[in-house]
C-alpha cells in the first residue's frame, strides 16, 4: 500500500477536499493484514484550518486529535458534539482531527462529508478497545480524548489548553476541588468509592479521578496506551497509572458538570471488577 505522509501540504491552492473516511477495523485488505495497520492519509485540512495554523501564537498546538469512543450514546448526541467541539476549535484557532471510535455496533454510523472526521469501525465492544483502534491513525501532536456528548461542555478543555506546554498528561477532574460537581448522591458516592478504592489499592497514586477527561502529547499516549491490559472502561485507569508510574508530569484541572437528573449506568458487578482489576493492576507492578 502506497504511504502517504500525514504533514499537511504547503501548497495551499493544490489541497481538494477528501471525503470523510471509515477505516474498518473487521476488515482485511489485499495482503490479509488488518486496515488499522495501514497508513492512512490525514490531509484533511481546508484552506481555512492552514490560515488558521498559521495565525496560531498563543497555543503550542501543531493538531490536535480528538478521540470519541462511540457506542449506543445515539447520532443526535454525536452529531451534537462533534459540532460543539468543532466550533470551539475553529474559534481558538486550532487545527484538527475528529476519530469517531465506533464499538459495539453491528452497522456503520454514516459521517457527513467533511474531511476532519474519521471513523473506526469494530464490532467488538470496550472502551478501552475503542481507544486502542485510534492509536494507528492519530497524526495530532496532542489528544483529547471525551465521550462524544462533552459532559463538562468543554470547560475542562478550557483549562486544559492553559497547561498543555507544562504537562504531559492534564486531566480534566470532577473531583478537583475547584470543580462544579452536582449529580445525584449515587452517582456521587460511586465516584468517591472508585476513588477510595484506587488509593486503598495504589497508595501512592495520587490521582484523585482518573476516569476524567484526558489530554496528553501524543508520543506518550501511544506508546503507553498500546501497553494497556485493559479493553473496557478501566482502561482509562491502567492508562493514567502508566503516565504516573513513569514518573511523567500530571496535572488534574477543575471541571463544570451539572446533570442532577441522569442516573449512572454502574451497578454492584461494575463496582467489583473494578475492584479486581485494580488489584490485578497491583500486582502487575
Amino acid at each position: 500500500m502506497k504511504r502517504i505522509d500525514c504533514r499537511i501540504s504547503e501548497d495551499i491552492a493544490s489541497i481538494r477536499r477528501p471525503k470523510s473516511q471509515i477505516l474498518d477495523i473487521n476488515k482485511k485488505n489485499k495482503r490479509g493484514n488488518n486496515q488499522n495497520n495501514a497508513i492512512f492519509s490525514y490531509e484533511s485540512h481546508t484552506r481555512y484550518s492552514i490560515i488558521n495554523r498559521l495565525y496560531m501564537k498563543n497555543i503550542n498546538i501543531k493538531k490536535l486529535s480528538v478521540l470519541l469512543p462511540y457506542y449506543h450514546e445515539g447520532e443526535k448526541n454525536l452529531f451534537s458534539g462533534i459540532k460543539k467541539i468543532k466550533f470551539f476549535l475553529e474559534k481558538k484557532k486550532i487545527p484538527y482531527e475528529i476519530i469517531i471510535s465506533q464499538n459495539g455496533s453491528a452497522k456503520k454510523i454514516n459521517l457527513p462529508d467533511d474531511p476532519s472526521l474519521k471513523l473506526v469501525f469494530d464490532k467488538k465492544r470496550g472502551l478501552g478497545r475503542a481507544l486502542k483502534n485510534t492509536l494507528p491513525f492519530i497524526c495530532g501532536d496532542y489528544c483529547y480524548f471525551s465521550s462524544c456528548e462533552f459532559p463538562f461542555d468543554l470547560s475542562d478543555l478550557q483549562n486544559l489548553l492553559k497547561l498543555n506546554r507544562d504537562y504531559d498528561l492534564v486531566i480534566g477532574s470532577k473531583l478537583h476541588q475547584d470543580s462544579i460537581y452536582q449529580i445525584s448522591y449515587y452517582r456521587k458516592f460511586i465516584s468517591i468509592l472508585f476513588s477510595y478504592f484506587s488509593s486503598l489499592v495504589l497508595p501512592k497514586f495520587s490521582i484523585k479521578d482518573p476516569n476524567g477527561t484526558l489530554f496528553a502529547k501524543t508520543m506518550w499516549f501511544k506508546k503507553l496506551a498500546s501497553k494497556v491490559k485493559s479493553d473496557d472502561f478501566f482502561f482509562e485507569i491502567e492508562l493514567v497509572f502508566r503516565f504516573f508510574n513513569n514518573n511523567l508530569k500530571i496535572v488534574e484541572v477543575p471541571v463544570i458538570y451539572i446533570k442532577k437528573n441522569v442516573h449512572s449506568s454502574v451497578n454492584i458487578s461494575d463496582g467489583l471488577k473494578y475492584l479486581w482489576q485494580l488489584l490485578l493492576l497491583h500486582r502487575r507492578i
